[in-house]
């Protein structure tokens, strides 16, 4: 009876299950993308885009494909050793994730800290369901303590919750 429920529990189809994430840290992005070997850049502004070519679900399954990227328009600033510095518009391509039947999703309103992997195409910002690397409305306590990380001051990311 017990190894029957355990054997039904285990053919429950996937997207039964919850998508779990971890509280996004805008310093443990930092430190995540200071210890890759790609570069990054961290960008404070506006996109300008076609939310509706953002994917809606993933296709599971043989065939399944990635999302299609979404290209976009950066206004704003950039992160310097002093702080927010101006940054000349830019165009830069979103890059939806799936896990699962979940898809990084974005609208494209209000200030977002962003981000973006410099690459031979020009800068891209990848959209994952959890959107661990854009964060809406930062405050100025994520801006200074990302500035701070920048100059290699102090540089702890909160605690990991779920």
């Amino acid at each position: 009876m017990i190894r029957a429920a355990a054997i039904a529990l285990m053919l429950m189809p996937a997207s039964a299950d919850a998508l779990s994430c971890m509280r996004p840290d805008a310093v443990r992005v930092f430190l995540d993308a200071q210890a890759s070997p790609d570069v990054y850049r961290v960008l404070v502004g506006t996109l300008d885009f076609d939310a509706s070519a953002m994917p809606r679900h993933v296709q599971m399954g043989a065939g399944a494909r990635d999302p299609a990227p979404v290209p976009a328009h950066f206004t704003g600033m950039g992160l310097g050793l002093g702080g927010l510095v101006d940054t000349a518009p830019m165009a830069l391509t979103l890059v939806p994730q799936c896990a699962g039947p979940w898809c990084g999703r974005l609208e494209p309103s209000g200030i977002l800290l962003m981000f973006a992997r410099d690459t031979a195409t020009g800068p891209e910002v990848v959209i994952d369901p959890c959107q661990s690397s854009i964060f809406s409305e930062p405050t100025a306590e994520t801006i200074n303590a990302l500035t701070a990380c920048l100059r290699g001051d102090a540089c702890e990311p909160d605690p990991p919750r779920r």
